[in-house]
C-alpha cells in the first residue's frame, strides 16, 4: 500500500511529466521545477560564462564595428575625421595579425580599454564626454599601429619600460612607481598599478601606449608629479626619468 507522502510524491512527478512539452519527452531530458515553479535546467547541462576572454583579433573587429558606427552618434566633423583615422589604423592591425599568432593577454586587455571607450562614447549622453572618450581611444589605437608599423613584428609587440626616480642629478632608490594607461584618466575612479620592483631603475613590461606615470614614498605614502610617458616607437625598450616626492 502506498504511504500518503509517496502517493503526493507521484503526484507531483505526474504533474511536472504533464507539463513537459512532447519533444522534451522525447529527447528525454526533463526541466526540473524550481522554487517558485519556473523551470531551470539540471546541473549537467546548465550553461555556463565563458571564461576564456575574447582574443584580440576579435578585439579588433569589435573596434572596427564601433569605430563605423561613431559617425552617427558624433556627426562633428572633427569626430568622423577622428573616427577615419583610427578605423585605418585598427584595419592595418587586422592586417598584421598573422593567424595562429598568440598575442599577450596583457596587449587584449588593453585593446579591450579602447574598445570600452568607445562604448561610453557611443552611450553617452553628453557630446563633450564622448569626444574626449573617442579621442582617448583613437590615440592610443594609433600608438599600438604606429608601433606595428615600425617594430617589425606584428601585432602584439611589448616594450620593457626602464624607469629612474632621480631628485636632480641624484638617482634615488626604494620608490613605488605607479602607472595608469593615459586614455583611461577619463573613466572615474580607477586604481593604478604598480612596477613590480622598487626604483631605481625599475622595469616593466607594457603594451605600446600612452601612460600616466608617478612615484610614491612607500613610508610617507607622498607622491611625485604625473609624468605622460609614451611608448610605442617601434623598439623594444624604452628608458625614462620620473621626478620624486
Amino acid at each position: 500500500m502506498f504511504s500518503l507522502k509517496r502517493l503526493q510524491a507521484l503526484l507531483g512527478w505526474l504533474l511536472v511529466l504533464g507539463s513537459l512539452p512532447a519533444e522534451g519527452l522525447r529527447s528525454g531530458r526533463i526541466a526540473f521545477v524550481g522554487p517558485q515553479g519556473g523551470r531551470t535546467e539540471p546541473d549537467a547541462t546548465r550553461k555556463k560564462p565563458s571564461l576564456i576572454p575574447p582574443t584580440a583579433r576579435e578585439t579588433l573587429f569589435n573596434l572596427r564595428d564601433r569605430l563605423q558606427r561613431i559617425p552617427q552618434k558624433l556627426p562633428a566633423p572633427d569626430a568622423r575625421q577622428i573616427s577615419a583615422s583610427a578605423l585605418a589604423d585598427v584595419n592595418f592591425m587586422i592586417r598584421g595579425w598573422t593567424a595562429g599568432s598568440k598575442v599577450p593577454l596583457e596587449y587584449a586587455t588593453s585593446l579591450r580599454l579602447s574598445l570600452r571607450l568607445l562604448d561610453l562614447a557611443r552611450k553617452s549622453e553628453q557630446e563633450g564626454p564622448a569626444f574626449s572618450a573617442l579621442q582617448a581611444a583613437a590615440d592610443d589605437l594609433n600608438i599600438k599601429a604606429e608601433h606595428c608599423r615600425k617594430s617589425g613584428v606584428g601585432l602584439g609587440g611589448m616594450v620593457t619600460v626602464v624607469i629612474h626616480t632621480r631628485k636632480g642629478d641624484r638617482e634615488q632608490r626604494n620608490l613605488q612607481v605607479l602607472y595608469i594607461p593615459k586614455m583611461m584618466e577619463v573613466v572615474k575612479d580607477v586604481q593604478p598599478d604598480q612596477f613590480p620592483k622598487f626604483s631605481s631603475p625599475t622595469s616593466h613590461v607594457l603594451p605600446p601606449g600612452r601612460y600616466l606615470m608617478w612615484t610614491r614614498e612607500p613610508e610617507s605614502n607622498m607622491l611625485g608629479a604625473r609624468t605622460i610617458v609614451k611608448i610605442g616607437d617601434g623598439s623594444k625598450t624604452a628608458e625614462w626619468d620620473l621626478p620624486v616626492p
